[in-house]
C-alpha cells in the first residue's frame, strides 16, 4: 500500500524528469513520459485558471496532494418563507459543487451547512499511473 508521502515523492520523481530504468520495457518508458507530460500539463492548466500556485511546480505538486480527500465547509443563511428563492441559491450552490449536509431553522431563515471535496488536479491521475513514476528496486513501499 502506498502511504501518502509516497504519492508525494511519485510526482516528484516525474516532475523532476528522472532517469527511466534501462532495463524497463519501452511501452513502459513511453507509458511514464506520457505520465510525465500529464503531471506537466495539469500544472499549467492550475495556473491557467487562475489558482495562485508556487512557481516550482514540485511545490505545487505537494501542495496539491495535501488537498486529496479534504473538505471544504461552508455556512449560508436562507430565507424560511421563500420557498422559490431558497431552491435557487440551493441550486446556485450547487453548481459550485456545495452539498448541504445539514439544515436548521436560524433566528427568520435556515442555516445551511455546506461540503465540497477540495479541488485537487492530481487527483485526475489513477492511482495505478502514478505508481508508473515509482523507481523499480525501490523495496517494501508501505
Amino acid at each position: 500500500m502506498i502511504k501518502f508521502g509516497h504519492l508525494f515523492l511519485l510526482v516528484a520523481v516525474a516532475l523532476a524528469g528522472c532517469a527511466n530504468d534501462p532495463d524497463s520495457p519501452p511501452s513502459s518508458s513511453d507509458q511514464v513520459e506520457a505520465l510525465k507530460e500529464r503531471v506537466r500539463e495539469l500544472y499549467r492548466q492550475a495556473r491557467e485558471s487562475g489558482q495562485q500556485v508556487p512557481k516550482d511546480a514540485l511545490e505545487w505538486a505537494q501542495q496539491d496532494l495535501r488537498r486529496l480527500g479534504d473538505w471544504e465547509y461552508k455556512i449560508v443563511e436562507l430565507p424560511r418563507e421563500d420557498s422559490e428563492s431558497r431552491q435557487a441559491r440551493l441550486n446556485e450552490l450547487g453548481s459550485e459543487r456545495w452539498e448541504a449536509f445539514w439544515m436548521k431553522p436560524a433566528g427568520s431563515g435556515i442555516r445551511v451547512y455546506l461540503k465540497r471535496r477540495s479541488r485537487s488536479w492530481l487527483e485526475k491521475i489513477p492511482l495505478s499511473q502514478l505508481r508508473l513514476l515509482w523507481p523499480s528496486g525501490g523495496g517494501g513501499v508501505e
